[in-house]
């Protein structure tokens, strides 16, 4: 079976429009080409499934990328699988767990190991990454480089931390990288790379910006303005705008 070329992406895509195949062959068969997922350490890999291609056969190809993994998971084909299972007698099984595969002509077996014992049947999509869903199916099918892809990625991430600091949100690296499937030093290295700047100084720019536009345009005291953006401690407060800005925030 043959497939696109894989590179990295970071959106989901909409789930599979399935069509049963009128012919003596009950196995389902894809009429049109589909894309979907494979989920692993080192990020997402987009897959192209051309249309003809039985259900199985897409497994097939999906399982080649996820046996090099320990921990992988398949995105984006919810749904798939059951429908499957209802169309032949074979066993086609998923699980979240370190898995192994055997793979025979149009089927294959996944069993966990050695976590679990026996068949899992599982066909969630456990990395939903619906923030990322607006970077558009056509600029996937273009091509672009896994570089301008990480850097689009990149952009999804500081728009999501900027916002964060707009409305003085909680903020923690390891809970946005993990957010957009990143580790927390990678995303930390990637930013820097990028942006010159880190995510939790990005983060402090946005929100101190934000309490310096309240004390110049609202007038607001000092006090009135540590509180009302989250600060318990109004020294704290002031220690970080003066790090940020070089002055008191009573100065204005």
């Amino acid at each position: 079976m043959s497939h696109a070329d894989i590179f990295g992406v970071y959106a989901l895509q909409q789930h599979l429009q399935l069509h049963y195949c009128t012919s003596q062959n009950p196995i389902l068969r894809l009429e049109e080409d589909h894309y979907g997922f494979v989920y692993c350490p080192e990020g997402p890999y987009y897959l192209q499934v051309p249309a003809g291609t039985t259900v199985i056969g897409f497994y097939a190809v999906a399982i080649d990328w996820l046996k090099r993994y320990r921990h992988s998971y398949l995105i984006g084909f919810d749904g798939l699988l059951e429908k499957a299972l209802k169309q032949t007698d074979r066993y086609v099984v998923l699980g979240p767990l370190p898995m192994h595969a055997l793979i025979s002509d149009e089927w294959l077996l996944l069993a966990s190991l050695p976590e679990e014992e026996g068949i899992i049947m599982d066909v969630k999509v456990y990395r939903p990454l619906a923030t990322l869903l607006h970077i558009a199916q056509a600029d996937l099918l273009a091509g672009k480089p896994k570089t301008h892809l990480l850097a689009e990625r990149l952009e999804v991430v500081k728009h999501h931390i900027g916002q964060l600091g707009l409305h003085a949100a909680p903020f923690s690296v390891a809970l946005v990288a993990g957010h957009f499937g990143f580790s927390q030093q990678h995303l930390i290295r990637e930013f820097r790379l990028v942006y010159h700047i880190t995510p939790k100084q990005y983060y402090l720019a946005i929100h101190l910006g934000e309490c310096r536009r309240m004390l110049r345009d609202k007038h607001m005291t000092v006090k009135e303005v540590a509180y009302q953006r989250g600060y318990t401690d109004v020294r704290h407060f002031i220690r970080q705008y003066k790090k940020q800005f070089g002055k008191s925030p009573g100065d204005h």
